[in-house]
């Protein structure tokens, strides 16, 4: 290391370490939130079907599940996968929304526990606002730098562990 004869001796030219913003762990937290919604769901499939006598089987409960599972052990691949999906709900929102506008919600249905056809513009947006915040918890949480850095960890404990794990 080359020492600058300019600069004091007790002052460093290291990168200062990052502090996180948010005070808990991201992947703990978005896993147990992806764990609630998937939850969730199946109640509300099982609610439609006694209550209502209505037969609505939703697959997405797999996906939150095994995301909520891979999220909480800090695994990238998941990370991806969940702002791949998130992004994709959040962009058909926008296009849902942008149809409404431009084109009128003549002949559109919102389903949200009944049906609403033709609804009204207001309508529109308090739906797709609801499922955009639904959907942007996780995006906007997994995007931080906080959480690149926390599944990056993830990833060199996970390695370091599965190295151990195959040494005799």
């Amino acid at each position: 290391m080359t020492v600058n004869p300019y600069q004091s001796p007790n002052t460093t030219t290291a990168r200062a370490k990052q502090a996180d913003w948010f005070p808990f762990d991201i992947g703990v937290f978005v896993g147990r939130y992806l764990y609630v919604l998937a939850w969730l769901s199946v109640a509300s499939m099982i609610v439609g079907v006694l209550v209502f006598d209505r037969w609505q089987f939703d697959l997405s409960f797999i996906f939150m599940l095994w995301a909520g599972r891979y999220l909480t052990k800090h695994s990238s691949t998941a990370r991806r996968w969940t702002i791949g999906i998130s992004g994709l709900f959040l962009f058909v929102c926008l296009a849902m929304t942008l149809v409404a506008v431009v084109f009128g919600t003549g002949g559109m249905t919102i389903s949200v526990g009944h049906r609403i056809t033709d609804p009204p513009l207001w309508a529109v947006f308090c739906v797709t606002a609801a499922m955009a915040m639904i959907a942007g918890i996780p995006f906007a949480l997994l995007m931080t730098g906080q959480a690149k850095r926390e599944f990056a960890r993830g990833a060199l404990n996970s390695t370091t562990n599965n190295a151990r794990e195959a040494q005799p």
